[in-house]
């Protein structure tokens, strides 16, 4: 590490900087590796065949209306991130022709040093998204901008976008960071059927909250959180110098070699058809994260083992819940109220029948009701007990 950084891994220290505050921590760390991936901007790759793999996440934090306080998670590390010279950031009212021309005018000059020794130049166009309402960003259905959205993602070294009469627009070295805050039941009711799976989805990491970390009355404030916020800054900004290619550690080469060809297409990590496209695009996840976890302790450009093992970590703990970021998706029409019945039992602990009917009357009749909860007991996900002669359900989900 070099001996001008304050903090020996940011993303630690930024963890610590949150850490008295209202968001789960799982919201804060992706928050910290959306800034340091925005602050790494195209000007950091791994060699990957003939291509180039750059560190741009799409992180999109879900959980109920106010129950885990998205967008303060949000607001937290983007406040840092704004105050590092050279950044674009776009904010919630972007529409798609917006962002575009943002891009278009977002260019830099790149230069670096080849392996032989020679200096390359180039440009890049990198902007980082912020959306803390996602829903006012994405429109209803808005396949337009999803689109570009999921086209965006690889990062192509051109690409133009031609219109009537604005003429075109040529975004030179595309990169683009997201990171947007959401509700399942909007996902559910308003994603298109066709940017789930394959699509914009399978290139989202669905990080799922259920509840507060803790209560805070006052949100803290101190002379030490300040000079914290400051040294952070300071870090961030000699992250945003890093320039070239990084390179492998032999050990987390063959560490990540192993975990690839030890991957099981038999039994994946996530038991759902719609997060096929999300397990091929995995691999790639993790290389993105593991070279953040680079940059964000070292300035070598160099994948160590602990990058790996800490990037597989992250992501796999996601995993168990990511399905109930948008599980109400799909061609089953009561898929929604599966979904608002589970986080109705999961929040009060037990309901019976009766309690299941009045919360959810408008959505559902009796007999739908019926088949819902005897569904969910057969797949044992509720079991049914006996409470002063009431049958009652209890979820055997675990809060988080």
């Amino acid at each position: 590490m070099s001996e001008e950084r304050h903090f020996q891994n940011w993303i630690v220290a930024y963890t610590e900087y949150t850490r008295d505050t209202e968001p789960p921590p799982h919201y804060h760390v992706w928050t910290g590796i959306y800034v340091v991936a925005s602050a790494l901007q195209r000007k950091v790759w791994l060699q990957f065949g003939r291509r180039r793999l750059f560190p741009n996440l799409y992180i999109v934090l879900v959980s109920s209306p106010g129950r885990c306080r998205k967008g303060a998670a949000i607001s937290l590390g983007v406040d840092l991130l704004k105050k590092v010279p050279g950044i674009t950031v776009t904010s919630d009212s972007t529409t798609r022709e917006q962002l575009i021309r943002a891009m278009a005018n977002a260019r830099n000059d790149l230069s670096y040093e080849e392996d032989g020794g020679g200096l390359m130049m180039e440009q890049h166009c990198s902007v980082s998204v912020v959306s803390k309402e996602l829903g006012s960003f994405l429109g209803v259905k808005n396949t337009h901008l999803i689109t570009f959205l999921t086209d965006i993602y690889d990062c192509d070294d051109e690409w133009e976008y031609s219109t009537k009469h604005s003429g075109t627009d040529k975004i030179q070295g595309a990169c683009l960071n997201f990171i947007g805050a959401i509700t399942p039941d909007w996902l559910a009711r308003n994603l298109p059927m066709d940017a789930i799976g394959g699509g914009y989805s399978s290139r989202v990491l669905f990080v799922v909250g259920r509840q507060k970390h803790k209560r805070v009355t006052i949100p803290p404030d101190s002379p030490a959180l300040r000079q914290m916020a400051r040294v952070l800054s300071e870090d961030l900004e000699k992250i945003a110098t890093l320039t070239g290619p990084i390179s492998w550690d032999p050990e987390a080469y063959a560490y990540y070699d192993e975990w690839y060809q030890g991957i099981d297409d038999e039994n994946p990590s996530i038991d759902d058809p719609r997060f096929q496209g999300y397990l091929e695009r995995k691999p790639a996840m993790v290389l993105k994260s593991a070279m953040i976890m680079s940059a964000a302790k070292r300035d070598s450009l160099v994948i160590m083992p602990e990058d790996v093992s800490q990037s597989l970590v992250l992501i796999e703990q996601l995993e168990p819940y990511m399905t109930d970021a948008f599980g109400g998706l799909g061609e089953y029409d009561k898929a929604v109220v599966i979904e608002k019945v589970m986080k109705q039992l999961i929040t009060r602990r037990e309901m019976s029948f009766e309690e299941l009917l009045k919360a959810n009357w408008r959505d559902i009749d009796i007999e739908g009701l019926k088949t819902i909860m005897e569904t969910l007991r057969i797949m044992g996900t509720v079991t049914v007990i006996e409470r002063d002669g009431v049958p009652v359900y209890t979820s055997k989900e675990v809060g988080r």
